[in-house]
């Protein structure tokens, strides 16, 4: 046999082994992720009372699905009779993270959401977070999928909670507030030195007198893009509206009565 047609043999086998090799790897990445798939599942079921799916919710004019968490919640739990609810694992449509909610009850026996755990899988968080008395929440993942946000409303405030590759955080109070627009998220961010010119109707001098160092050249809001980065989120400001602008809007309301 010469030596040619030796090689061709042994190049043979060697592809022959190699793609049964393929094969077999590629039947135990389904088998190991179909595994895992199953004891997720099981973990939840084992967690959570019920694991229940979420409509949609409505889009907001901020660009984000709204969705009366509380209202939705305590419905499913008070129309169930055959077992008692009191933890709830919450799916929303395509969406890749789930909501880990408990039902309590205060001093005076009054039901409450309290959503204890983030979880997305896809970006590698699972967040306990703990926030009480959740009435809705407002949320949007970006057309690409590389971040989402999730505003949890409470009885008397709001958080973002902001996820992304490998990290997750809660915006600051700098962030006044979120919007999705043409593929992208934005903020805005209020001057808290003149919170007062969101609570009248004209920018009176006495109106003035009562902020300290009063200036129409101070931004009243700042508006711009938001980037959810691996360590924090970075604004870029693109509009600053002046206290000037604030006051000028405020007397063509007047005008317009």
């Amino acid at each position: 046999m010469s030596s040619q047609k030796r090689k061709k043999i042994l190049s043979g086998t060697i592809l022959t082994i190699l793609s049964v090799l393929a094969v077999i790897l590629v039947a135990l990445s389904i088998h190991l992720y179909l595994k895992n798939v199953d004891v997720k599942a099981k973990e939840m079921a084992m967690t959570s009372d019920v694991i229940y799916d979420l409509d949609l919710g409505n889009l907001n004019t901020e660009g984000l699905y709204h969705i009366n968490l509380k209202e939705e919640l305590l419905k499913l739990v008070n129309n169930e009779e055959e077992k008692e609810i009191n933890t709830i694992t919450c799916h929303i449509g395509e969406e890749n993270f789930v909501l880990e909610v408990v039902v309590k009850k205060d001093d005076e026996q009054n039901q409450y959401i309290e959503v204890e755990k983030i979880v997305e899988d896809h970006f590698g968080v699972n967040a306990r977070i703990s926030i009480p008395n959740v009435e809705s929440i407002e949320y949007r993942t970006s057309t690409s999928g590389d971040e989402t946000i999730i505003k949890l409303n409470t009885d008397n405030e709001s958080s973002y909670f902001a996820m992304t590759e490998g990290t997750y955080y809660i915006l600051g109070q700098d962030i006044e507030s979120i919007s999705y627009m043409g593929d992208h998220f934005y903020y805005v961010s209020y001057n808290p030195k003149y919170k007062a010119l969101r609570e009248v109707n004209e920018c009176t001098k006495e109106v003035k007198a009562s902020i300290k160092n009063f200036k129409n050249a101070d931004y009243y809001y700042k508006y711009g893009k938001i980037n959810f980065l691996t360590d924090f989120y970075q604004k870029l400001s693109t509009k600053t509206y002046t206290v000037k602008d604030r006051c000028e809007e405020l007397q063509s309301n007047l005008g317009s009565e």
